[in-house]
């Protein structure tokens, strides 16, 4: 089968598909391994969508517009998180449900059904982590495609820092990688670590009052 396969790779393959210590053959395995590459598309639009959402009103020449009317920008900034937040939450609902109707009535004899729900919230807790440090950076930078540049570069080395925290076999090391926050193998055998909620939290509460800050301070390209 497909352990068979993936025994004469290396092991490094293995945890770069997600899988880790389960079998590939079994439906745990299986869906761990399509739940990376759904999480990483995720991950990889809060990121992109975060770095854009403020960029792109001065890369549109939309900027002068908006910002000359009698808003403040904080509540612009406020309109534009919402904005982001609810198209998070859609695209986690439409891969929680395709996930739902396309893997469960194939599963036998093991009853997934908690196992997608705290994965995918998992997922969508991460994605807002990932969208609101895009939005710090488009904030902090500039020049909006630099933000969108460094932004995939963070979410890039997340991905990588999770392959070589996972080889290293150092749990200690997880809290250096977002993406090992809520990985779909640990959230499945230990559900929600208290450490990484309130990392997150932590996280997210200071780059949404950094990103307020610096937005309210830098001049806008008009």
């Amino acid at each position: 089968g497909m352990d068979q396969l993936f025994d004469m790779m290396p092991r490094v393959v293995r945890v770069m598909f997600g899988v880790g210590s389960l079998s590939l053959d079994s439906p745990e395995g299986f869906y761990c391994c399509m739940f990376l590459f759904i999480s990483l598309i995720c991950y990889a639009h809060a990121a992109l969508l975060g770095s854009s959402i403020l960029a792109k009103e001065e890369q549109d020449k939309t900027a002068e517009f908006l910002f000359t009317r009698p808003v403040k920008r904080s509540t612009v900034v406020t309109a534009k998180i919402l904005a982001g937040l609810v198209s998070l939450a859609v695209i986690a609902l439409v891969a929680y449900l395709g996930s739902v109707l396309s893997f469960l009535p194939h599963v036998e004899g093991v009853d997934m059904k908690n196992d997608l729900l705290i994965t995918f919230c998992g997922m969508f807790i991460t994605q807002i982590l990932f969208f609101f440090l895009g939005l710090f950076l488009s904030t902090m930078l500039k020049d909006g495609k630099k933000a969108t540049v460094f932004s995939a570069g963070l979410l890039f080395a997340s991905y990588l820092g999770s392959v070589f925290i996972e080889m290293s076999d150092n749990k200690n090391l997880d809290i250096l990688s977002p993406m090992r926050y809520f990985n779909g193998v640990n959230v499945m055998e230990n559900g929600f670590e208290m450490l990484f909620v309130v990392t997150t939290a932590i996280i997210v509460t200071l780059l949404v009052i950094f990103s307020y800050r610096c937005f309210a301070k830098r001049n806008l390209n008009i």
